[in-house]
């Protein structure tokens, strides 16, 4: 009877453990084979199902312990604007299409820091999110903050706060503060013109009335009831150059207000004020008020009335020319402003849109089985390492400073 040999630790009837060299090594050099690495992750399949669960609870802690936010969205819808001279100005210096869509514009109005300043103060969004600095208390409000427009002119925001109520209320401001910033702005741009030809009627009011209160007085001093009919038909051609060119002056220097010189509008009118300068050079150069009677030949009370009645002619001619202006360019103005048109306001919501307890929990689930897969291909990695021994001595050189290669004794 023979005595059986006691059964090493590597005998063949124990469950041998997988040795990251004996995996490796199966594989052609050079090339990775994927089943001896899915055989060392299931050697290793209890630490990557405990680093899973770790990051379940980890999530699972953070998702139900912070304080619950609630979007509220609205919207409005920008109308199409007509191709104005304002609007054609705003698109050449910005590049953007605003008669045919393409409001990226208003996305930038709201946020500018003239509308988040605004509604940080009324709201008192630094104290409410715990910032020292402006700068801060913006970024925070941007970041809960989503703008969104279309092609087709609809403008949405989605505002994220603790409080429903105040979610719906910042939302619904954000429209507020851009309604009144694009008035503002619509004045300012094409307002300037109409303010302009404002400027121009008062002042011609004023010298209208003075015309014709040195009219009045030149009839009292010099008893001429009334003008030659030859004199006052000569002087309708002067007097219509006259009040053409005062008219086309008064038009380009409003046209200047917001356009630059290489403006077609203001080359245009400065070639027809150049030619009427022309004309009423040649109408001063004939020297004479009717026919082929000089002006010195007339008598001295018949010319001072004949000037006197024709600056009131001039006058009223321009100041009706200025006044039809003045009526475009109001209306225009009222073109020009573009009015939002509320389509949902925001309301508080009754669900938390974050964060998300099911969407935290797998996320953190599916990080912590990376970890665990991470994990055990860095410790196989650095087994086969080190199992090499010029390997062992270079990491001993780096950590303990002993020679990569002993001395020979």
């Amino acid at each position: 009877m023979t005595a059986e040999a006691p059964q090493s630790p590597g005998s063949p009837n124990e469950p041998q453990p997988v040795r990251v060299r004996d995996l490796i090594g199966a594989s052609t050099p050079g090339e990775f084979d994927l089943f001896p690495f899915l055989l060392l992750l299931r050697s290793n399949l209890t630490r990557t199902i405990l680093c899973a669960v770790i990051g379940l609870l980890l999530a699972a802690g953070f998702a139900f312990t912070r304080k619950p936010r609630y979007a509220a969205t609205a919207s409005v819808l920008i109308p199409q604007q007509t191709s104005s001279s304002t609007n054609l100005a705003i698109q050449a210096a910005t590049g953007l299409d605003l008669v045919g869509g393409g409001y990226e514009i208003y996305v930038d109005m709201l946020k500018s820091q003239s509308v988040t300043d605004r509604l940080i103060d009324r709201y008192h969004l630094m104290e409410r999110y715990h910032d020292r600095y402006l700068s801060d208390t913006v970024k925070d409000l941007d970041k809960r903050s989503i703008i969104l427009s279309s092609k087709e002119g609809l403008l949405t925001i989605t505002v994220e706060d603790e409080d429903p109520k105040m979610a719906a209320d910042l939302a619904n401001s954000y429209f507020a503060e851009l309604g009144e910033l694009n008035a503002r702005l619509g004045i300012t741009a094409a307002g300037q013109l109409r303010h302009y030809y404002e400027g121009e009627l008062v002042k011609e009011k004023n010298t209208l009335s003075d015309a014709e209160v040195a009219l009045e007085e030149s009839q009292k001093k010099t008893g001429v009831l009334g003008p030659q009919i030859q004199a006052g038909a000569a002087l309708s051609e002067e007097e219509n150059a006259r009040v053409q060119l005062r008219a086309r002056q008064v038009e380009l220097q409003g046209l200047l207000q917001g356009s630059t010189p290489q403006n077609p509008d203001v080359i245009r009118l400065q070639a027809e004020i150049a030619g009427l300068q022309s004309q009423l050079n040649a109408i001063e150069a004939k020297g004479v008020v009717g026919g082929n009677v000089a002006v010195s030949q007339q008598p001295a009370q018949a010319l001072d009335y004949i000037r006197r009645q024709r600056d009131v002619k001039f006058h009223e001619s321009l100041l009706e020319i200025l006044t039809r202006q003045y009526e475009t360019a109001r209306q225009q103005e009222a073109k020009d402003i573009s009015v939002l048109e509320i389509l949902d306001t925001a309301r508080p919501a009754e669900r938390k849109s974050w964060p998300n307890k099911r969407l935290w929990i797998l996320l953190g689930g599916i990080l912590g089985i990376l970890i665990g897969i991470l994990w055990t291909a860095f410790e196989a990695a650095r087994g086969v390492i080190l199992d090499n021994p010029i390997n062992r001595a270079r990491l001993n050189t780096l950590v303990r400073g002993t020679p990569a290669i002993p001395p020979h004794p």
